[in-house]
């Protein structure tokens, strides 16, 4: 009888060890916004799923948020998304709400969606791009990001329901497609890191678009698991990735590091703007480091122009499109000297592009 009675949990499952383990929890009822918070006039429940809708006639000031009711730690978190319209969401954890910015904002940690970059990890409203989609990296306590690996981080139709799985347990972040990982990150930032806040959707400003989430399950993990230099060192052999580092002024700017550039001297536009996803990354990861002696203010057009090659192929055609840029792919080129080569409206056009998931 007692071989019988442990041979019958074994198969049901009904063992302590068994039971301990968590369970998914559903955190959308597929019928109203119960236990979220975000506009009014822009959330709501159509077809049975979360509905964000923006329209040209009433433009976003700012992007806004769809914001749970509670806060998460360390956890895996499951959802399917789709996007209409020419434009991208995300989704937020971790994450803390600025009331003093603006309704409906929060900072924080995201899984963007996007036509593109689907799966990078952004900090929202602080730290930027962390790692492109594709990339597995390490961020050190200076918030340098170091490239430890790469994923093929195929593209997507966003149109259609694809699965979001972001799984953040203690400092190490995992961000997967439809079943596949696409990006990792451990952060060893001790003061930029976020090991606990809120989840949010987003719907971004810009071009009207129509955004949707259902199928959204929860399962909390244990606290702890915050991986230290020691636990994770970071390999010696590890090549800086991109990234924009957060802006600083005078000295402490010219001391700051910098950016990858994408070519071994110029900054190609075109291959950039032809490149796809995981070669996207790997392009501006084997580039060389910005050209030394820029004066400040160049140092800060270099950046700009940089980061929007990094996250849109839109921005790089934008060139095309306004003539900056000739269909050659001619190149901006920096000189060693502190001044940059080229046309004046490169510069000042540069300066107007900015991150399409800022």
């Amino acid at each position: 009888m007692k071989n019988l009675t442990l041979t019958l949990l074994l198969i049901t499952g009904t063992s302590s060890l068994a039971a301990a383990e968590p369970e998914f929890e559903r955190l959308f009822n597929g019928e109203n916004l119960e236990g979220w918070v975000g506009d009014p006039k822009l959330w709501s429940v159509q077809d049975g799923a979360i509905t964000g809708v923006t329209t040209d006639e009433a433009p976003l000031p700012h992007n806004k948020f769809l914001i749970w009711d509670d806060e998460v730690e360390n956890f895996e978190l499951r959802v399917k998304a789709r996007v209409f319209g020419a434009n991208n969401s995300g989704i937020q954890y971790r994450s803390k709400q600025l009331k003093d910015v603006g309704e409906f904002v929060v900072a924080g940690y995201q899984c963007d969606i996007h036509p593109q970059y689907t799966g990078l990890l952004i900090h929202e409203k602080g730290r930027l791009i962390l790692a492109m989609n594709g990339q597995e990296v390490m961020i050190d306590n200076d918030d340098k990001k170091w490239l430890t690996g790469m994923n093929p981080a195929p593209a997507i139709k966003l149109d259609e329901w694809n699965t979001f799985e972001v799984i953040a347990i203690g400092n190490k972040l995992v961000h997967k497609v439809n079943g596949e990982v696409y990006t990792v990150a451990i952060d060893h930032n001790e003061k930029g890191r976020d090991l606990k806040g809120v989840l949010a959707f987003q719907i971004h400003k810009g071009p009207a678009m129509r955004v949707q989430f259902k199928d959204i399950e929860l399962k909390r993990l244990p606290s702890g698991g915050v991986l230290s230099l020691a636990d994770a060192p970071i390999p010696e052999n590890a090549k800086e990735a991109p990234g924009r580092q957060q802006a600083g002024r005078g000295q402490a700017r010219r001391n700051a590091a910098r950016p990858v550039a994408t070519a071994s001297t110029p900054a190609n536009i075109h291959i950039l703007a032809q490149a796809t996803n995981g070669e996207l990354a790997r392009i501006i990861a084997e580039g060389n480091q910005e050209p030394e002696g820029l004066s400040d203010l160049d140092a800060q057009r270099y950046e700009k122009w940089l980061q929007a090659v990094m996250n849109t192929h839109e921005a790089a055609w934008t060139y095309h499109k306004r003539g900056i840029i000739s269909e050659k792919g001619d190149d901006i080129r920096f000189s060693s000297g502190g001044g940059v080569q080229g046309r004046d409206r490169n510069k000042e056009q540069a300066e107007k592009v900015s991150h399409s998931g800022d």
